[in-house]
């Protein structure tokens, strides 16, 4: 909240009405006094608020360094008769206002104070007068009116009974009004969400649930986002957009959710500006960005991972995979391609297949110019998101994602077709031994690569018969895995944000809510390939009125002159339940996903079961 300077010259009856108002008297850290006579200064060491004695002649440096020292954000002029100089108000430009007599822009400039400006006011013979705030610029009182207050002339007035009226109707409720709007508005963080699935609408939803006072920007956003946050038409990879926005709205945390950006280092531009910041540089970006450089890493820092090669030759890939006799083998690319990026191929011919659909068709453009060749892992796939500001790490509730497109893992590999949380593999055991070899090493590699890593860091993992494998690292919020972590979380997540951005999680605590949750995504007919979009969809209120049921959007606009939402990606919505326990949660958003229609519409029928659901 601001810390508030208040400048007084006499006996302080708008400095009193300012320490008597709940919120900002207790902001008023300073009282300056145009003389050591004047009756304010004992109103505040009455209430113990520190004072200070500066005259016309005094050394204006000297009084910026105080304030400055006392980290003051607002100064309000409440009857002080000496005029800032230009030097000053350069200083503490658009933060110092001031209390007039009289409705500005009448009756202001040099010259018009106390007394006078009311005897102007009759003499003109007005019917009405009044108090004003505004911000104090070099011209007298011609700065930004913030508000008003008018008080009606009487037809027996003088100056001085017009004078007290306008104290005790204008002055007297005018200037503790603006100043606890201005400190109202100071509690509410600018806050730019950079992505528009279901993701974003998760977390934006988790972030409102905090006790801090939000005014939340989605870039670029989607339907269901738009109800509860401003959406921008920015796309998240236009870095400089982006970050042109956020100066000019004054935002003061920028959540960077998808990896594009970060890879490409919005982080790093934001920063370079002042501007907080959740998600890694770029430098540490590369860990989801580059499958070469983070098998390479973990490698380096004997972290379990599968047996691998990488190749910037389609004919060296090509001899290998020809050599090779045991099958399957997975396939990634090594740069980014939204999640489907990776091939097991079951035979020879598959394997031949993707390397020249990547290598040399370039299905994922420069991305699959490199490839990384592993060996195939068996067990239970778990993913397991962590929150860190590159010295200590916490995890997030453990979840199931399920990528391929169709029941029982046929298909293709997509964004992911659902989630459950908590993993039921997941025991305290082996979330110890996942600490120890895998998350801390990352943490700490990372710091002795120079590449401190701060942000979430999701692990993909492998359970095999041999333990915990990484099978990716991706550097942020996992997707729809974040749908069903958020709603376990049991705590204040924004407040675990920007302790990830000062440097202090090591002062938070990560807790988690007992149950299950279970979120089932509903896609466009086609998806992950070609797709219509524009269909109507109907049922989200009835799905949304059902028992612990939320239902996110990912991709869908909202139709400004229906006001229908209609589908506007290949996953639609995400419709996640909460239970006492997993079967209860799968139960429930299965029950919410058949409230909800629109043509072409599919979605598994199938997940958690792998898990032991029914």
């Amino acid at each position: 909240m601001l810390n508030i300077a208040v400048f007084v010259s006499g006996g302080g009856t708008n400095l009193q009405n300012l320490i008597d108002t709940e919120l900002v008297g207790k902001q008023i850290k300073l009282v300056v006094a145009s003389s050591d006579k004047a009756y304010a200064l004992e109103r505040a060491r009455i209430n113990n608020i520190q004072t200070l004695t500066f005259k016309k002649n005094d050394d204006e440096k000297e009084l910026i360094g105080i304030l400055e020292e006392k980290n003051i954000e607002l100064i309000v002029l409440a009857g002080y008769l000496n005029i800032l100089s230009p030097f000053f108000l350069k200083n503490f430009k658009g933060t110092v206002i001031n209390i007039h007599p009289s409705l500005l822009p009448s009756y202001g400039g040099i010259g018009m104070y106390g007394l006078k400006v009311h005897q102007a006011v009759l003499s003109d013979k007005n019917t009405k007068t009044g108090a004003t705030v505004h911000i104090v610029t070099e011209e007298p009182d011609a700065g930004e009116i913030l508000d008003q207050i008018e008080v009606p002339v009487e037809n027996d007035d003088t100056p001085s009974s017009l004078q007290t009226r306008v104290m005790e109707i204008g002055e007297k409720i005018l200037l503790p009004r603006v100043v606890r709007k201005i400190l109202e508005r100071s509690l509410q963080m600018k806050i730019l969400v950079v992505g528009g699935g279901g993701r974003e609408h998760a977390l934006i939803l988790k972030i409102k649930e905090s006790k801090i006072e939000t005014e939340i920007f989605a870039a670029p956003g989607n339907g269901g986002i738009s109800k509860i946050a401003q959406c921008v038409n920015i796309s998240p990879t236009e870095i400089d957009r982006m970050v042109a926005f956020a100066i000019d709205k004054d935002i003061e945390l920028v959540i960077v959710t998808p990896d594009d950006p970060l890879v490409m280092g919005m982080v790093d531009l934001l920063e370079a500006k002042g501007i907080r910041a959740f998600g890694p540089r770029s430098v540490a970006a590369v860990l989801e960005g580059s499958k070469s450089f983070a098998k390479s890493f973990m490698k380096r820092h004997g972290i379990p991972t599968a047996k691998y090669l990488d190749f910037n030759s389609y004919g060296d890939a090509k001899s290998f995979i020809e050599k090779q006799t045991k099958y399957p083998l997975v396939i990634k690319a090594d740069g980014l391609a939204l999640g489907k990026g990776v091939v097991i191929a079951a035979d020879k011919i598959e394997a031949l297949e993707a390397i020249k659909n990547m290598m040399l068709d370039q299905c994922f453009g420069n991305s699959g110019s490199q490839i990384v060749i592993e060996e195939f892992l068996t067990g239970t796939e778990l993913s397991v998101m962590a929150i860190t500001d590159g010295k200590i790490i916490r995890t997030l509730t453990s979840a199931m994602d399920h990528k391929r497109a169709y029941d029982n893992d046929l298909g293709l590999n997509t964004g992911g077709m659902g989630a459950i949380a908590p993993h039921p593999l997941y025991t305290p055991t082996l979330a110890n031994e996942c600490n120890e070899k895998i998350f801390k090493p990352t943490i700490v590699g990372m710091l002795e690569e120079d590449r401190m890593f701060k942000g979430i860091l999701y692990f993909g993992l492998m359970l095999t018969k041999d333990g915990p494998y990484v099978i990716e690292y991706n550097c942020r919020f996992g997707d729809p895995e974040t749908q069903v972590v958020l709603p376990l979380l049991d705590g204040d997540l924004l407040e675990l944000i920007l302790a990830v951005c000062d440097g202090q999680l090591e002062k938070t605590e990560v807790k988690q809510k007992p149950g299950a949750t279970a979120c089932i995504i509903m896609a466009s007919g086609g998806y992950p390939l070609a797709y219509d979009k524009g269909y109507k969809i109907e049922g989200l209120k009835e799905s949304e009125l059902l028992p612990d049921t939320q239902v996110y959007h990912a991709g869908t606009i909202l139709d400004p002159i229906t006001g229908n939402f209609l589908t506007a990606g290949g996953r639609v919505l995400g419709v996640t339940a909460y239970g006492n326990n997993l079967d209860e949660a799968i139960e429930k958003a299965y029950k919410g996903i058949n409230q909800i229609s629109f043509d072409k519409a599919y979605y598994r029928t199938d997940i958690g079961k792998k898990a032991g659901g029914n």
